[in-house]
């Protein structure tokens, strides 16, 4: 979320931001990310609404947002109530830029959606137009392999793939040891942008906004 944040706040020039999420961990999390980043660029919410999963009506917490003197909306959801939300906003003249989580970008979402999520930003970690050569290079030998398209998936498997091999060729097969290994990574460049381990092995990923043109996710800025 601290990337959709940013990116919404220092590239969109967005102050006021109202936050929309699931009532899930992941909802949550993200909710508490964003919130987090808004902080570090000395701002607040202008409002926080959440929904449940099984939620088809968004008319309350829409309206809501609509009418707080927000300038950007912020999502951060799964793909089918991400795509119902697009679309009730557009039905309720909710018309903010759209900045949501890599949840939301899954599944059948450009389907649901259609013309709803046209403009809308969506943070990733992997697109298959993301211009960096490595990225290129991984989306070339991935398709004369298996003849078709790598998702995101595709590229988390085969970064995690690529550090566990690393860290055996250099300190064996001892599975402490590998996960001793895996804990020093520190700015790896990979397919889904810059990793670096915590000190419990999370590793927070590189992060990329793609925005819906003609209801196709294109590349339009990445994390350094």
């Amino acid at each position: 979320a601290g990337h959709l944040v940013n990116f919404a706040v220092k590239e969109k020039k967005i102050q006021k931001l109202a936050i929309l999420h699931d009532s899930t961990d992941y909802g949550k999390g993200g909710m508490t990310s964003a919130v987090a980043a808004l902080n570090q660029n000395g701002l607040k919410p202008v409002l926080v609404e959440t929904y449940n999963n099984d939620d088809v009506d968004f008319s309350s917490q829409l309206n809501k947002i609509k009418n707080s003197g927000a300038n950007g909306m912020i999502i951060w959801g799964l793909h089918v109530q991400g795509a119902h939300i697009m679309n009730q906003s557009k039905k309720l003249g909710v018309n903010l830029p759209i900045f949501g989580s890599s949840g939301i970008l899954q599944g059948n979402f450009l389907e649901l959606a259609k013309d709803s999520a046209e403009g809308a930003y969506l943070v990733s970690y992997f697109s298959t137009d993301n211009p960096d050569p490595r990225v290129q290079a991984f989306v070339k030998e991935y398709r004369e392999k298996f003849k078709y398209d790598p998702t995101p998936v595709s590229g988390l498997a085969y970064e995690a793939a690529n550090l566990v091999v690393s860290a055996i060729k250099k300190v064996g097969g001892d599975r402490s040891k590998i996960m001793a290994e895996l804990k020093t990574v520190k700015d790896h460049l990979g397919v889904t942008g810059r990793l670096t381990s915590d000190a419990k092995g999370e590793m927070g990923r590189g992060g990329i906004i793609v925005q819906i043109k003609g209801n196709k996710a294109v590349t339009i800025w990445a994390a350094k």
